[in-house]
């Protein structure tokens, strides 16, 4: 059996720099002995490098690094190397592009006089709920998400905002963990005036290498605040209530004699009743493109004196 004895040492020199030393003999084989030396730092934008020789076995290596990651978020990223192995020059290059949909990667790498090429490009298709979404990787589990075409709404993983949905209300969620059960929402501040969503949040349980259609029904509903008046021309008294006809919904008189009616009609029948005594109003609406949530009237009820 071999006995080996081994020492390392490391340091943080400050400025981002670090530096580490190793040796290793073999005391029961001369030739198996080495010693290795690495001095690296991390720069400003993204920038690594790192610089390292060593001698193993009667072998010298001498290594150049220097590196620039991509950005998560998209954009390009590079590195270059050199190497000398007992005076054999070997050098190589790299150029990535990171974007939403996708990752490129060109490679380069000259050894002896020898140049060889490639390009790497790597990506997934998703085909969900009769549309085709891309993305760099979709990971272990999956999910695509949907507000009912409605676009821009901000989308949560574990109550971490991670996106928006897109014009066609999609948005997909890679990297979920198979098997368990993973918290997907929405938050409705964004959504149109005029909409409304029973739930904003759901747990989901994708299986190892598939996905899950997350769909947050958005419905948009008919509604207004409807300014109604007495036969005196003044407000009805706060509290009275009031009955939508066409729905069967009843509310009551706010303030200033405004009541908020909810799923509208082309034409609409209140039945107020004020101090026991009921009234009649009969108006027509029309949404306003731009104000979704407007108010109408006033509108005279009619039997009030």
């Amino acid at each position: 059996p071999a006995r080996v004895a081994a020492l390392t040492y490391s340091a943080s020199l400050g400025f981002g720099l670090y530096a580490s030393v190793s040796a290793f003999r073999d005391f029961k084989d001369d030739q198996a002995r080495g010693v290795f030396f690495s001095l690296s730092g991390s720069f400003w934008d993204r920038i690594s490098a790192n610089a390292s020789r060593s001698r193993q076995n009667g072998v010298q290596t001498n290594s150049l690094t220097l590196s620039r990651t991509a950005d998560y978020s998209g954009g390009f990223g590079w590195a270059l190397q050199s190497v000398q192995n007992n005076g054999a020059p070997q050098r190589q290059g790299q150029l990535t592009y990171l974007g939403n949909y996708g990752q490129v990667t060109g490679y380069t790498q000259e050894t002896g006089g020898n140049r060889t090429s490639s390009v790497d490009v790597s990506g997934a298709l998703v085909l969900m709920d009769g549309t085709v979404h891309a993305a760099r990787q979709v990971g272990a589990g999956f999910a695509l998400v949907s507000t009912d075409g409605v676009g821009g709404v901000p989308v949560l993983q574990e109550n971490q905002a991670i996106g928006r949905t897109s014009s066609g209300g999609y948005m997909l969620v890679p990297n979920l963990n198979p098997y368990l059960q993973n918290q997907i929402g929405i938050d409705p501040s964004h959504l149109p005036l005029d909409a409304r969503i029973a739930s904003t949040g759901q747990a989901v349980v994708p299986a190892r290498l598939s996905g899950v259609l997350v769909r947050f029904p958005v419905e948009k509903y008919e509604a207004a605040s409807v300014i109604l008046h007495d036969a005196n021309g003044k407000p009805l008294a706060t509290g009275s209530q009031v009955l939508h006809v066409e729905t069967g919904n009843s509310t009551i008189v706010g303030f200033d004699g405004v009541a908020f009616i909810d799923h509208l009609a082309p034409l609409n029948h209140l039945k107020a009743t004020v101090d026991g005594a009921a009234c009649i109003v009969e108006f027509a609406y029309q949404p306003e493109r731009g104000n979704p949530l407007g108010t109408l009237g006033p509108f005279v009820c009619k039997g009030v004196q």
